[in-house]
């Protein structure tokens, strides 16, 4: 404000308007730091409506941007690939939960299919143990070991299995036999 005793009101509303903008302008930038994370340049020669509509722009920009990245499916990262050497063997283990409140006896994994693109032959698959037992609200451990025939045909071959009582939920394990 003024220094004067009794300024016009014209000149107070002025004056007060542009103290207004000036922290309005101070303002818009601290936000607009605060949405992008870095400094946000003054400008000497920006009016502080100037600077209260850059630095608003600025902010609006940055959190439409947040907004959209937010609503985007986020990116999968990419499951590794076994890798299966012919004539070599692989070895998984795997939990198996018992989540009920009933014991699980004398579960039995089984081979559903083991499929090449080119052949069905020269894979093999072995559990152990053999058969589980789980109590309630426990696990088991269950070793899947899969195994290539020096001959197999190389690429990706895929395994599935399904425990007793499990059927319809079949486990697939994917791997490619490599050289």
């Amino acid at each position: 404000m003024t220094d004067r005793p009794n300024p016009r009101p014209a000149q107070a509303i002025s004056e007060l308007v542009a103290s207004a903008l000036t922290v309005s302008a101070a303002l818009a930038q601290a936000v607009a730091e605060a949405s992008t994370g870095r400094p946000q340049p003054h400008v000497p020669s920006d009016t502080a409506l100037q600077s209260v509509v850059r630095h608003a722009t600025t902010t609006v920009s940055n959190l439409v941007s947040t907004a959209m990245a937010a609503t985007r499916k986020p990116a999968t990262a990419p499951q590794p690939v076994l890798q299966l050497q012919a004539g070599g063997s692989l070895r998984l283990p795997l939990s198996i939960d018992n989540p009920g409140n009933g014991p699980m006896a004398g579960i039995v994994p089984q081979v559903v299919s083991i499929s090449h693109s080119l052949s069905s032959d020269g894979i093999t698959v072995i559990f152990s143990p053999e058969t589980l037992n789980i109590a309630p609200q426990d696990f088991e451990k269950l070793v899947v070991t899969v195994t290539a025939a020096p001959d197999a045909a190389r690429g990706n071959w895929t395994v599935a299995f399904v425990l007793t009582g499990q059927e319809d939920q079949p486990i697939t394990l994917t791997f490619d036999v490599t050289d």
